[in-house]
């Protein structure tokens, strides 16, 4: 074996040189460096739904129990845990894959099972004093998001049912979203929600559960999901290290309008570019997803008449991102994302084998799950202590390898498995929303087309381009790390290209495009004023 070292010199510009042994690659910049240690921070961000609490809506000292894929393998393991689960299930772990807390929608327990001393009087909705201690049974009804650049601070997104009448009909479905804070620091570390708890940040009519979230493409933020009922709106918020806001409200994709829509899933794809989102009436709408502006685009709807019309229940993407699978009780569906046409791509993988469990219940599928080992496990919905497997969920067709009946639990367990994002998500490489890592514009550089000077600016900038590149009229766009335009100028004789004045704008780094030709040149810079 032959060994060597590799030495690196960084000069006073920030720039690092390799060795002539290396001369093919190019001169690379230092802020390259920083983001391969941001992505170590990612891959640590991968172990925070490494342990599934699981369980049935049993009588508090039921023994309970959950899996621990912290091995790399899905292992098992059983405890006396007061707190049991119906459908709603939101659970986090710290980077070392270590359970920090959970919910079941009804109150939250700490990484000792304890329930947390404020919990007194959270999500409150009728649905809660009904259901209250074994949980919620909202499928989604709570998600937990670390709260950027807060290492302590964590927000629970959740709602609740209430009892209504329209027009004689009775209802129990949400009628308010919340967000409640914790603070990991309080309760002697065993953390414990600080005076944000229950804040609302909707009230209207929204359907149960489906609450999802997908990483912003700055590789910092979240963006959260929820959806109103009998209409086609999503509300759209976005969490900041500074706030919890409303971005935007996006009419797309079906009308949700079934009476009885108490089933379903909103689902981003593991790298945040698509969104499905399923309906009680058998229908899925699959959305690309812009994690810079938060859009949802080219809605594709794909209909499941079974043969019996069963309602389609859940659904899992594998991933990469290729396959998503969707379950009724009776059938595992797969569809193929690059398909020219998704809904022809319809295959189904697995068929219920009329199994039983020794007490009698039926196996047949309800909740659907990617779990940390890749594979998707899907859950039985008249209980038991078993789980069906995906084994292959990145191959076509059978080849995807479905066993029913084949994962044993140490006890029952029915609708429940945790909602999680994926938190590893980092951020969108080449996007004009991945500025978070960036000191001076990594191509302020002799060769670079576009250069903008001074860098850092406090207001007033140059941009430099090279004359052969310039156009009779050249569009010039600023925007900010989230992605929105706050700037657009036509530039249409070189001397406009200098003294640009963007005082006005807020602290902080920004990107410009320049369009000549058809062509676009990215470039950023840091406004410190």
């Amino acid at each position: 074996m032959v060994k060597c070292l590799l030495f690196i010199k960084f000069t006073d510009a920030g720039d690092f040189y390799l060795p002539p042994f290396f001369s093919l690659m190019k001169k690379i910049k230092l802020f390259l460096f920083f983001i391969l240690l941001s992505l170590i921070s990612f891959s640590q961000e991968s172990k925070r739904e490494n342990i599934w609490m699981l369980g049935m809506a049993a009588a508090p000292g039921y023994p309970q129990f959950g899996v621990d894929f912290n091995s790399g393998n899905a292992d098992t393991f059983s405890l006396l845990r007061p707190m049991a689960f119906f459908a709603t299930n939101a659970s986090i772990c710290d980077t070392n894959g270590q359970i920090l807390f959970y919910t079941n929608g009804n109150y939250v327990a700490n990484r000792f099972h304890q329930m947390m001393p404020g919990t007194a009087g959270f999500n409150p909705g009728d649905e809660n004093n009904d259901t209250y201690p074994y949980g919620s049974g909202s499928m989604q009804g709570a998600l937990i998001l670390p709260w950027p650049n807060k290492p302590d601070i964590y927000t629970i997104f959740h709602l609740n049912a209430d009892k209504f009448w329209i027009n004689n009909v009775f209802y129990e479905r949400p009628l308010n979203f919340y967000f409640s804070e914790i603070n990991m620091l309080l309760d002697s570390g065993r953390g414990d929600f600080t005076s944000n708890k229950n804040v609302l940040l909707i009230n209207d009519t929204l359907v149960s559960g489906r609450i999802t979230a997908c990483k912003h493409a700055n590789g910092r933020d979240w963006w959260i999901l929820a959806h109103e009922l009998w209409s086609d709106r999503f509300y759209e918020y976005l969490l900041t290290p500074d706030s919890i806001s409303l971005y935007q409200s996006i009419d797309i994709g079906s009308e949700i309008t079934h009476t009885m829509d108490v089933i379903g899933t909103g689902l981003f794809s593991q790298n945040g570019e698509k969104f499905a989102y399923l309906n009680f009436d058998t229908t899925l709408n699959i959305f690309d997803f812009n994690r810079c502006t938060g859009e949802l685009t080219n809605p594709v709807y794909v209909y499941f008449n079974d043969t019996v019309n069963l309602a389609m229940i859940n659904c899992a993407f594998s991933k990469s991102g290729r396959y998503l699978y969707l379950c009724n009780n009776f059938h595992i569906f797969q569809l193929d994302m690059l398909a020219s046409d998704i809904a022809a791509s319809k295959t189904i993988v697995s068929t219920y084998d009329n199994f039983h469990t020794s007490q009698g219940f039926r196996t047949i599928n309800l909740m659907m799950k990617l779990a940390p080992d890749n594979k998707i496990y899907v859950s039985t919905a008249q209980g038991s202590n078993i789980l069906h497997e995906i084994h292959a969920p990145d191959s076509a067709g059978l080849d995807c390898r479905v066993t029913q009946h084949s994962f044993i639990l140490p006890d029952f367990n029915a609708a429940s498995m945790p909602n999680t994002p994926n938190y590893a998500l980092g951020p969108l490489a080449g996007s004009v929303c991945d500025s978070l890592h960036i000191g001076i514009d990594p191509v302020n550089d002799k060769n670079a087309l576009l250069t903008i000077f001074p860098n850092p600016s406090t207001g007033i900038i140059n941009i430099k381009v090279e004359d052969s590149f310039l156009a009779a009229e050249n569009k010039l766009i600023v925007y900010n790390t989230l992605g929105k335009i706050v700037c657009t100028k036509q530039l249409q004789s070189k001397r406009e290209f200098s003294n640009i004045n963007l005082s006005y704008l807020t602290n902080g780094v920004y990107t410009i495009t320049l369009i000549i030709k058809n062509q676009k040149i990215n470039s950023r810079f840091v406004l410190m004023k």
